[in-house]
């Protein structure tokens, strides 16, 4: 099926047209072939061939063959101005099949089989799935997070919008990939305007066309080809297709892409920006954040990023821990961050990057001393989530909205505008890259580091043994400390 608003080509009035054409002639050979009815069947062909041939009153205005070609194209959803050449061309060739269509029904309904084309004989070629029904049946074999299977769908999406139709994976060919590969150059990063991003993919391009804006990045237009190429090479694995059109038309990374870090660590300056603010130190109000007074915010706002600092966890870690993950472990306050409920079953709104993310992370001193046991005991009372505020999204993702509301802070904060460039690096995400500078700075080696952090660590020996304990783990959080970190006052 075609989408709504696909601009009519040349070559897809062909395909339209000759789809049509054997349609049409199977039918009248079928109907032919009825002996039941074969008289009917006379007198239709003889008044079809005459409406194809005659011309159309004048007082009615297009003839029935015009009328046809452009319900058809409405039916397809295509688009084209009746004074286009690929509109003129259309149907011009498809006035013409029309009546050799009915020239022929003619001839088999009076019993003359001699012009018979192969494609009234031969039986439908099995298709197969579409991409898009390939790509669910993938979804279905592999582990994905929600957001992540919302991009592919996405994705795939754009790609039947640019190739005009939800085609078979047997009729995906290379040229539809390299339409869909120049698609993805011209595509817009950032649409002006929200409305902008419900259009189709062609239509946001022709928007577009001309305009000074930044278009999708290099590594973005890479992990977008990526995706059709796996769905694909899903599709061949399952024996659907023989080759994998995608195939060699994705750019290798170039070299220096090695060179460009996907985030930066926040310097010890930055820390002193981030944590002097009034979010941190005292706001006038809840609804005044950015203003200095006397209102002390205790909340997820306050305890995500010192907690980022200083344990080096990925945000959605903590935005999804249970208030019974902070505890003690032989004696050490840890903050168990896992999957798994309090009856070690894995819990259905808690999520991890792999398994050796699964891990308990020492509290640091200066996490103690803020006042953190004190909050999680007192949420541990109250029971459910260490941060009750926060809600999950409709990927089950309790700290997207969060992220939101830091990336604000951080422009409020005035991380925009003298370096582009840098600060679009600087995100939440920052601190655990801290966290690994300032584990560094202190001696604290990698396999430790690893333990601390979740990292997965290559080599058959690092699966072996039940990990480092956790008073080494202890020690080394202890170790760490942060320069740039201001007095901040604690949370009763």
């Amino acid at each position: 099926m075609v989408l709504p608003g696909t601009l009519l080509t040349p070559a897809a009035a062909i395909e339209l047209v000759d789809e049509a054409m054997k349609h049409r002639e199977r039918l009248a050979f079928a109907t032919a072939l009825d002996t039941q009815h074969q008289d009917a069947a006379l007198k239709m062909a003889i008044l079809r061939l005459k409406l194809v041939t005659e011309a159309g009153d004048p007082v009615d205005g297009p003839d029935v063959i015009e009328r046809g070609w452009a319900t058809l194209l409405e039916a397809r959803g295509y688009m084209a101005a009746p004074s286009s050449p690929a509109y003129k061309f259309g149907h011009a060739r498809y006035r013409e099949s029309l009546k050799l269509a009915a020239t022929r029904g003619l001839s088999w309904a009076a019993g003359d089989y001699q012009d018979l084309p192969a494609h009234v004989l031969a039986e439908p070629e099995p298709v197969g799935p579409t991409i898009t029904q390939a790509m669910e049946s993938y979804l279905g074999d592999v582990e994905m997070r929600g957001r992540q299977i919302d991009e592919v769908r996405s994705i795939v999406r754009q790609f039947v919008e640019v190739v005009g139709s939800d085609l078979p994976v047997t009729k995906i060919t290379s040229a539809h990939c390299r339409s869909f590969k120049d698609a993805m150059k011209q595509k817009p990063a950032r649409p002006a305007r929200r409305g902008d991003r419900a259009l189709t993919l062609p239509a946001l391009i022709a928007l577009y066309e001309g305009k000074a804006v930044e278009r999708l990045a290099a590594k973005t237009i890479r992990k977008n080809l990526s995706i059709i190429q796996t769905v694909l090479a899903w599709a061949k694995r399952s024996r659907l297709i023989g080759d994998n059109p995608m195939e060699g038309l994705i750019p290798p990374k170039p070299k220096r892409a090695a060179l460009i870090p996907n985030r930066l660590p926040f310097s010890d300056s930055d820390i002193k920006r981030i944590f002097s603010a009034p979010l941190f130190t005292g706001a006038k109000s809840d609804a005044r954040l950015n203003d200095s007074g006397e209102h002390l915010v205790s909340d997820h706002r306050f305890w995500l990023p010192v907690l980022a600092l200083y344990t080096g966890a990925r945000l959605e870690e903590l935005a999804q821990a249970d208030a019974a993950d902070v505890r003690q472990v032989d004696g050490i306050w840890v903050i168990d961050l896992t999957n798994l409920d309090e009856t070690g079953k894995v819990a259905a709104d808690k999520d991890l990057k792999n398994l050796s993310s699964r891990r308990k992370v020492p509290v640091h001193e200066a996490l103690r001393n803020l006042g953190f046991i004190d909050y999680a005991v007192r949420a541990k009372t109250v029971g459910g989530k260490l941060f009750p505020d926060l809600s999950p999204n409709r990927h089950g993702e309790y700290g997207a909205a969060f992220s939101k509301f830091f990336s604000r802070f951080l422009k409020d904060c005035g991380f925009v505008d003298a370096d582009e460039r840098k600060d679009r690096l600087l995100t939440f995400h920052s601190f655990r890259h801290k966290f690994t500078d300032m584990a560094r700075a202190a001696g604290v080696g990698v396999e430790v580091h690893d333990a601390l952090t979740g990292h997965t660590r290559p080599g058959v020996g690092a699966q072996y043994g039940s990990g480092v304990p956790l008073k080494m783990l202890a020690s080394a959080v202890e170790c760490i400390a942060c320069d740039g970190f201001p007095k901040v006052p604690r949370r009763e």
